[in-house]
């Protein structure tokens, strides 16, 4: 692509489209369109990678015991962040009388958290316990859980 010096004005308004089509970008040599296309942007060919696959390996198992438990386990988050949260307005508000505020404050502390969910990930990932970075956690994270409802029950 060829460069241009433009005025004091800046560049002319004809140059708009090809400004506007062109990668920009220290990463990119300036020269990257060939002809009609572009050469050096595209996108990988995702058939080199092992047929597109993501991971190494064949096709994982959907029936073995650790994807059950996964799959359990995000039943089981569904359950308690879709139940709990609406039974709290319910019981608060019409069978204890409670007021709005406290209404508001319990549906926020029981979602709260959900809000850390990233720095238990990264928790999960850098202090591993036991020689597995997750399951503990996990395991930890359910018994927490079922403190926190037998207290309130």
């Amino acid at each position: 692509m060829a460069t241009t010096h433009h005025g004091p004005g800046g560049p002319a308004k004809g140059d708009l489209p090809g400004r506007l089509s062109f990668v920009s970008g220290t990463s990119q040599p300036k020269d990257i369109e060939d002809g009609n296309h572009y050469t050096t942007v595209k996108s990988p060919d995702p058939t080199g990678i092992e047929g597109g696959a993501l991971r190494e390996g064949g096709a994982p198992d959907l029936k073995s015991k650790d994807s059950l438990g996964l799959l359990v386990q995000y039943a089981a988050v569904g359950l308690n962040y879709g139940v709990l949260p609406a039974t709290i307005y319910p019981f608060l508000q019409n069978f204890l009388n409670a007021s709005g505020t406290q209404v508001t404050t319990a549906q926020t502390l029981v979602v709260l958290p959900w809000s850390f969910k990233c720095f238990y990930g990264i928790l999960s990932d850098c202090v591993p316990l036991w020689g597995y970075r997750r399951r503990p956690w996990m395991v930890i994270g359910w018994i927490i859980c079922l403190l926190s409802l037998l207290i309130m029950a």
